[in-house]
């Protein structure tokens, strides 16, 4: 598991890399992982570069 500013700085990089491309940065995060510390992180180092936020939640019940 990547610490909190691993995280962040992987997504940032990934948003310089699509908007490099230019191409709209989607940042697609699971709500059952929302307790993780990263995920602030994540969204801290991409709230003003990321095109969107999306975030989703699966019933574990349907991924059997």
């Amino acid at each position: 598991m990547p610490t909190p500013v691993q995280a962040g700085n992987s997504a940032a990089a990934f948003v310089s890399a699509v908007k490099a491309q230019n191409k709209k940065a989607v940042i697609w995060l699971s709500a059952q992982a929302l307790h993780l510390p990263m995920f602030p992180q994540i969204c801290a180092m991409t709230k003003d570069s990321a095109d969107a936020f999306v975030w989703m939640d699966l019933c574990r019940a349907r991924l059997r």
